[in-house]
């Protein structure tokens, strides 16, 4: 009897405590103003679903594993690739054209290989974990790479550009065959194109930075590439700007818990602002329950992209980006 009660209490416990626990804010991750290069995922979350055809890629390493910081801003990027290059999924280059004019004498004769990994640095730093490099190369885990991949210039790996711009990247085959082109998003999808029959050498291709965060590329003809990083800015840049009086939807909209991001705001000056999350109102600072302080807390749904409006007294400021599940983002005005 007593231990039947006891079972009964404890149970009565556990099903208080997991109650509680809905609803919480995860704040394990955080993403400091503005930035949304934290991505809180591991290669397990990359997919590797491909369509019937297409060789199988091994999940790749995330930047945050690699330990990869948000790399500058590239000067090479462009709003739009030549005409004669648009729409054409590879177009036959040559070394000369893919390597920087500073770096060509060196860029060749820099492949070393290293601990499993090739690093092709003109300046000869060994690429180690914790002393990533935009030059360095990271292969498929248990697999050997015949083949190169570059973004910008040869021999770099790793870039930034901003949303809607395009970078040009460079491959290097070793051997004439078909071209599978693979590309991890921000979320974890993976898109795959088949680019045709390409002859052994230099074949140039453009990246398009649709969608803000970390992608990572490969490709596959005959044997597999190394990968590359690149990084997406938002279109924004980064800081909250003012852009004039807001129009959007009075109603009020109610956000579902599940899967969601959790969104601070602050600011130090500005109070009792209007909060708009995709064109609709979702409440006001400092009222309510929310203390007047210039703070306000709020969350979003996960994995997707968000557009975020405060507005007060004709003014507004707009940040937009992609949103991870459970992971926690901090933007101050």
């Amino acid at each position: 009897m007593i231990k039947t009660a006891f079972l009964a209490v404890m149970s009565l416990f556990l099903l208080i405590t997991a109650i509680s626990a809905q609803g919480q804010q995860n704040f394990g991750q955080t993403y400091m103003d503005s930035q949304y290069s934290n991505e809180a995922f591991s290669s397990d979350q990359y997919s590797s679903t491909v369509p019937s055809g297409a060789p199988v890629p091994v999940q790749p390493n995330s930047p945050q594993e690699l330990g990869l910081s948000t790399p500058t801003l590239d000067s090479s990027y462009a709003q739009s690739p030549p005409t004669a290059e648009t729409g054409r999924g590879m177009i036959a280059s040559g070394a000369a054209y893919a390597a920087d004019l500073a770096n060509a004498d060196n860029a060749a004769s820099s492949m070393q290989f290293a601990g499993g990994q090739y690093t092709g640095e003109v300046k000869n730093t060994q690429y180690s974990a914790g002393n990533p490099t935009q030059s360095m190369m990271v292969l498929p885990q248990g697999v050997v790479a015949t083949n190169k991949l570059y973004v910008s210039y040869v021999p770099q790996t790793i870039a930034g550009c901003l949303l809607s711009s395009w970078l040009p990247m460079w491959l290097q085959t070793t051997s004439s065959g078909p071209v599978w082109f693979y590309e991890w998003y921000p979320s974890g999808r993976l898109s795959v194109n088949y680019l045709g029959i390409a002859s052994g050498g230099w074949q140039k291709k453009w990246f398009n930075a649709d969608t803000p965060g970390w992608h990572i590329l490969q490709y596959n003809s005959r044997g597999w590439s190394n990968y590359i990083y690149i990084y997406v800015y938002p279109a924004s840049s980064g800081r909250w700007t003012d852009q004039g009086p807001y129009t959007g939807s009075t109603s009020m909209t109610a956000t579902s818990y599940s899967g969601t991001s959790t969104v601070t705001l602050r600011s130090s000056w500005l109070m009792g602002y209007d909060v708009y999350l995709d064109g609709n109102y979702i409440g006001t600072e400092g009222k309510v329950s929310d203390i007047l302080d210039g703070v306000y807390n709020f969350r979003v749904p996960g994995d997707m992209w968000h557009n975020i409006v405060i507005s007060k007294n004709g003014q507004s400021y707009e940040e937009t980006g992609t949103f991870v599940s459970g992971a926690a983002y901090r933007f101050t005005l």
